[in-house]
């Protein structure tokens, strides 16, 4: 067994860290859980790797990892269902952007999220603020490419009535 290269992992984990907290707080909406949530993800993927398995796609490895743990989190918890945000506060995301305009403008769009179906979620999360085209998304989520690609386009629109503005298909 060759070990993985811990020089390369810890390069992966500063640069998606972040990224894969946001994904685990916006589905728990408990900054602890999400912690610990993004913890496991990458212990679980280095773990993997030091077993001497390959990974074509790191990032995409972690992100499916995190997202297997949100569901064994809910799944463990059975607590309230993904789709009920609860408590969730948007000033507590947008006090980490640093423009005022922007505060607003992300708040502006985590209301309008909320209002959208979980599933139109998942794959609006995954594609504007984790940067997942379909195919990294369909991985992520067990379904087809083709299939993410409609729910994003259709996503994308139901988002658009709800802001009441354009955003761009990529």
């Amino acid at each position: 067994m060759s070990d993985p290269d811990k020089k390369e992992f810890l390069a992966v984990y500063d640069k998606h860290a972040d990224a894969v907290f946001r994904r685990c707080f916006f589905k728990t909406s408990d900054r602890e859980v999400a912690s610990d949530l993004t913890q496991e993800a990458f212990t679980r993927t280095w773990d993997y790797l030091a077993g001497g398995k390959k990974i074509d796609n790191l990032k995409a490895f972690i992100f499916t990892v995190a997202n297997n743990l949100i569901k064994d989190y809910y799944k463990k918890k059975r607590a309230v269902l993904m789709a009920d945000m609860g408590d969730f506060d948007p000033q507590q995301i947008a006090d980490e952007v640093e423009n005022i305009e922007a505060k607003v403008r992300v708040q502006e769009v985590i209301r309008a999220l909320q209002k959208l179906k979980d599933e139109d979620r998942d794959v609006l999360t995954l594609n504007l603020l984790d940067g997942f085209g379909p195919k990294e998304i369909g991985g992520i989520l067990d379904e087809r490419e083709n299939t993410i690609s409609v729910r994003l386009h259709r996503a994308k629109a139901r988002l658009r009535d709800v802001l009441n503005l354009n955003i761009e298909d990529e």
